[in-house]
């Protein structure tokens, strides 16, 4: 919203259709955009957080709309929605889009404008060493907040991996990346 200055119409690459993840975080960017009259969604469409459907569906929009301001995706399917835009030969618009490696490579490589929310990979890592506390006995926190990172233009280079594979997360824990990847 604050890339376009309140001012566009974008359209919005959701998660997988009526689940609670994918429905919250459709909710919340629709509250932030009401905050901002100029902006107008032209188009909503699940893409199951995969990349082959995000590039289905933007490349039906790119024949299909006159003009695209700007993308919000909750996820991997932002890196299909760049490879429409890249195989079109059309300028990549303001994107969101996740931590994964392909989508931060993609926005390295080419230099367009957009914001990443991690979704933590440590999550996991978290949930086995806390369970694993729980049958040894030791006391945990009956609820853990693991901070979201907001990945911007500034920030790009400390998450991006060129080095490493596309499904590498980027907000991963740097202890389990050098146990994966040890060169």
């Amino acid at each position: 919203m604050k890339e376009l200055g309140g001012q566009g119409d974008i359209v919005l690459l959701s998660g997988v259709k009526d689940s609670s993840v994918a429905e919250d975080r459709m909710r919340c960017a629709r509250e932030v955009f009401a905050q901002a009259p100029g902006i107008h969604e032209l188009a909503q469409e699940y893409a199951n957080w995969s990349p082959v459907d995000g590039k289905k569906a933007m490349q039906g929009w790119l024949q299909t709309l006159d003009h695209i301001d700007g993308i919000w995706s909750d996820g991997s399917q932002g890196v299909g929605a760049v490879e429409a835009y890249l195989e079109a030969g059309v300028p990549v618009p303001p994107i969101t889009g996740g931590d994964i490696n392909a989508f931060l490579k993609q926005w390295k490589q080419n230099g367009f404008s957009a914001v990443a929310v991690s979704y933590p990979a440590r999550v996991g890592q978290l949930g086995v060493t806390t369970a694993l506390d729980v049958l040894a006995g030791v006391p945990v926190q009956h609820h853990v907040d693991i901070p979201l990172k907001v990945i911007t233009n500034d920030t790009l280079d400390a998450y991006v991996r060129m080095d490493l594979p596309d499904g590498f997360w980027g907000d991963s824990d740097p202890e389990v990346v050098k146990l994966m990847f040890p060169q």
